[in-house]
């Protein structure tokens, strides 16, 4: 029901062992300067080091935007970066993310009390990393005025990242050139509000910060294909389509498929 944490998959069967060894300390703590070789960390704390490796996951990896154009394209500002007082923006997210709270609420009221967690004030909605995209990837306000120059891709976290990449960045192509449908802006709006808000619900501390689709990438893959006008159940028999799982090979040949209907 909720998922607070990443997922890893631990491949080195000497890992555990490793880690609880007497040759690693882990220091809980923040590196506040490097000097040389010298790292001296926020508690005062320092050691010397041969090597740094930085493991810097979901951060502002869209840096060569300006926060202005970070806005308009629907990507979230870090820190303390904000538009410049001239920019406008042409939505009013407050009133599409208020109306998606209440929407999310009371389809899924389950999701409404979560679990006590560790630094459960980091939950709160004011902290949201919010990524304004249709579909996970397309500028709304662009759109709108019909700039379909640019897509963001490969901004959804799920266990199923290579099925996900194909559908996604197929169905970015066709909206690219001009071949896919959207809705108006106000359906997009609630589309990508809707989204912020389940995510952050149903994952908690992961959802806060990405647009975190772990373990629903199936219904994320059911949206683009209905976009695209295919059948997503694979399977060849209802009995399979209910107990046998999907692999990526189910969607083998999708690409063929929408060619071929389009001819036809």
């Amino acid at each position: 029901m909720w998922a607070n944490s990443g997922l890893g998959v631990v491949t080195l069967p000497d890992f555990w062992q490793t880690l609880h060894g007497d040759q690693l300390t882990v220091a809980r703590d923040q590196i506040e300067t490097i000097q040389g070789n010298n790292i001296v960390l926020k508690s005062g704390n320092d050691f010397v080091t041969d090597f740094v490796v930085m493991c810097t996951g979901w951060g502002d990896h869209f840096g060569m935007f300006s926060s202005d154009d970070k806005t308009t394209i629907g990507l979230p500002l870090y820190g303390s970066a904000a538009p410049s007082k001239n920019h406008c923006s042409s939505i009013n997210w407050d009133v599409y993310d208020t109306f998606a709270e209440e929407v999310v609420n009371k389809k899924l009221p389950f999701l409404t009390k979560p679990p006590d967690v560790l630094y459960k004030s980091r939950l709160d909605s004011s902290n949201q990393n919010h990524w304004r995209l249709y579909r996970r990837a397309i500028p709304i306000e662009l759109a709108d005025k019909g700039d379909r120059s640019i897509v963001i891709l490969g901004q959804i976290h799920t266990v199923q990242t290579p099925l996900v990449a194909a559908v996604q960045s197929f169905w970015a192509i066709l909206y690219l050139l001009g071949e896919l449908s959207i809705p108006d802006k106000e359906t997009m709006a609630t589309e990508a509000s809707l989204w912020n808000a389940w995510t952050r619900k149903r994952y908690l501390g992961q959802g806060i910060k990405q647009p975190y689709s772990l373990y629903d990438f199936l219904p994320y893959v059911d949206t683009l294909f209905g976009d695209l006008k295919l059948n997503s159940r694979r399977k060849s028999n209802p009995i399979s389509e209910m107990l046998s799982p999907y692999k990526p090979e189910d969607f083998a040949g999708f690409i063929e498929e929408y060619i071929s209907s389009e001819r036809s």
